[in-house]
Parts: C-alpha cells; structure tokens; sequence
C-alpha cells in the first residue's frame, strides 16, 4: 500500500515530465498499455514509443528520486 504523501509525490513527478513523455509512462505504467498500443494510439512507431517510455521513465526517476 502506498501512503498518500508518496502517492501524492509521484503524481508531482508524473505532472513534471513534458507532454509527450508524461503521456506515453502514464498509459504505459499507469493504464497498462503494451508498447504496440500506445503507438497505435499516438500514431508513432512502436520505436519511438520505446525510447520515450525509456527516457520518460529515466526522467521519472530522476525527478522522484
């Protein structure tokens, strides 16, 4: 179970990614999405979707700690 004041912390982070990051790790980690949907949804290639869940998700990191 994760206490309020770290969800509450890691929304801030999510909110903090830029658009096109922010969009495609919350449909990836949130909504639990494949790789191969998301690019449907977004209209970009499996690839790109690839590298920004990676940079996304680094970038996550680094904003959460």
């Amino acid at each position: 179970v994760v206490a309020s004041s770290e969800l509450r912390l890691v929304q801030e982070a999510i909110a903090k990614l830029p658009d096109g990051y922010r969009d495609v790790v919350v449909m990836r980690h949130i909504d639990d999405m494949s790789v191969t949907q998301i690019a449907k949804v977004m209209g970009a290639s499996e690839n790109n979707i690839s590298v920004k869940i990676h940079r996304g998700t680094k970038m996550l990191k680094e904003l959460y700690g």
